[in-house]
C-alpha cells in the first residue's frame, strides 16, 4: 500500500488558492506520491479529487515561482483549521499567525523539491498515431472515457476548424491536435514557447508561456522529450495503431524537462485538486 507523503489527516490538508484563466484552483498541500503514475493518479481519485493537468500544473509553477516565498499572502489562502470549522462552531477560523510563515513554506520547499529532481507526474494525456494523418492528440485524464474508444479517423472527425498557433482543436477544445514537425531535445526557454506539442499539452501558448517563464527562473535551459515519428512505426507494431502516454514535469542537472511518462519510474508525485 503506497503511504501519502504527508503529516497531515486527510480532513485537514491545507489548501492552496492559485489564480487560472480567471477562476480559482485548489491545490490540496502536500503531493501525493512519491509512487508510478497509475499509482499516484488512482491514490488522487480515490480520494475523490482531481488529477492535475498540464495547464492547471504550469499556472501552479508560475504561480509559485512569482510568489518566491514573498508576497504569498496575496496568491495562497489562509490555512482552514477543520477542527473549528463552521460545521461545528458555527463560526470560521483561521490560522493567521501560522499561514504566513507555513505558505512561504510551502513555496520554497515545493519549488526546492522540483528542482532537485522531484518529478510531478500530470495527468494530460498523448495519443501518438501515424494514420490517417500523422501526429499527436492531446486530452486530459477526465476525458479519457469520451476519447478513447474511438479510432483516429473519428477523432480527427472531431476536431473543428479551431485552430492557434498550429495546434487544431475540438469546438470545446478538450481535443487538441498537433501535427509532426515540433521541436523535441534541448531547446531555448523561447522555443519552448512556440512548441506546438506543448501548446496543446496546456491548452493555449499562455499555458507554454507560463512553464517557459518558471523554466527560466531556475534552468539554463528546456528539453522536451517525445516520440520520433520516425521509429514511432516500430513501436506502433507492438502496441497497436496508437500509443496513449501521460506527461511529467521536472528537472535534470541544470535544464527543465516535459517528458511524456516513463511508466516504469516511481518517483513522481502530483498535487490532488479539490473538484
Amino acid at each position: 500500500m503506497t503511504q501519502l507523503s504527508t503529516q497531515y489527516p486527510e480532513a485537514v490538508r491545507p489548501q492552496l488558492i492559485v489564480p487560472h484563466n480567471g477562476r480559482e484552483l485548489t491545490f490540496l498541500y502536500p503531493a501525493y506520491g512519491p509512487s508510478a503514475y497509475d499509482v499516484v493518479g488512482s491514490i488522487i481519485g480515490g480520494n475523490n479529487l482531481k488529477r492535475p493537468t498540464m495547464e492547471e500544473t504550469a499556472s501552479f509553477l508560475h504561480t509559485a515561482s512569482d510568489l518566491g516565498g514573498m508576497h504569498s499572502e496575496k496568491i495562497i489562502e489562509p490555512i482552514r483549521d477543520y477542527t473549528w470549522s463552521e460545521k461545528y462552531s458555527g463560526k470560521e477560523w483561521f490560522l493567521n499567525v501560522l499561514y504566513k510563515s507555513f505558505s512561504k513554506e510551502i513555496v520554497d520547499t515545493e519549488i526546492r523539491r522540483v528542482r532537485e529532481g522531484s518529478w510531478l507526474w500530470v495527468y494530460s494525456r498523448s495519443r501518438f498515431q501515424l494514420n490517417p494523418t500523422k501526429g499527436v492528440f492531446v486530452y486530459d485524464e477526465e476525458e479519457r472515457e469520451r476519447f478513447d474508444p474511438h479510432s483516429n479517423g473519428e477523432l480527427e472527425k472531431m476536431l473543428s476548424s479551431k485552430e492557434r498557433f498550429g495546434v487544431t482543436y475540438s469546438d470545446d477544445e478538450a481535443l487538441r491536435f498537433a501535427p509532426p514537425g515540433y521541436r523535441t531535445g534541448e531547446m531555448t526557454h523561447s522555443q519552448l514557447v512556440d512548441n506546438t506539442y506543448l501548446i496543446a499539452l496546456t491548452r493555449s501558448r499562455e499555458g507554454a508561456e507560463k512553464l517557459a517563464e518558471f523554466a527560466a527562473k531556475y534552468a539554463d535551459n528546456s528539453c522536451l522529450f517525445s516520440f520520433d515519428f520516425g521509429t514511432l512505426e516500430s513501436v506502433l507494431r507492438r502496441t497497436g495503431h496508437f500509443l496513449t502516454i501521460g506527461s511529467s514535469v521536472g528537472f535534470r542537472s541544470n535544464s527543465f524537462h516535459v517528458n511524456i511518462e516513463p511508466g516504469h519510474h516511481s518517483g513522481g508525485r502530483a498535487f490532488g485538486l479539490l473538484r
